[in-house]
């Protein structure tokens, strides 16, 4: 099989497990949702590094196997991984991400939310921030204050 066709479908599959649109995957990379269309339908040929960066954090997904699966030269991929590390604070942000999706869908349990704060993904605040803006969530704050 084409590697362009594999990195569509690693994207496209991806992005479908994660269960966000485009548009959310756009709004959540910065990434222009036509490209991101390109890349899922293979039209796009080598997306940059910065691209598949920022694909791989938000779709947790493995930056070098991206830029492999794009056609980049093992010096690219060298150049191209040379400093990255995948920054803490986007990681979060993804999680955080994650986190309020599944609670409007109602999909997480009050222990895995709970397993977040001691894993350190999100803080309480954030925790108490997160259930203050997601409608018809409650949570009693003395649940909170003992762990």
């Amino acid at each position: 099989m084409n590697k362009k066709k594999i990195l569509a479908e690693v994207v496209l599959n991806a992005r479908k497990d994660k269960n966000i649109s485009q548009r959310s995957l756009e709004k959540e990379t910065g990434i222009d949702r036509a490209d991101i269309s390109r890349i899922e339908n293979g039209k796009r040929l080598k997306p940059s590094s910065l691209i598949l960066r920022s694909l791989a954090i938000s779709l947790n997904l493995d930056y070098i196997n991206l830029l492999e699966l794009a056609g980049y030269s093992d010096i690219q991929i060298k150049n191209a991984t040379a400093e990255y590390e995948p920054p803490n604070i986007q990681i979060k942000e993804v999680a955080k991400t994650e986190t309020r999706q599944k609670l409007k869908q109602g999909t997480i349990t009050i222990d895995e939310l709970m397993e977040k704060i001691k894993d350190g993904t999100i803080n309480k605040e954030e925790f108490q921030l997160i259930l203050s803006r997601e409608k018809g969530v409650i949570i009693k704050k003395e649940s909170l204050e003992d762990n």
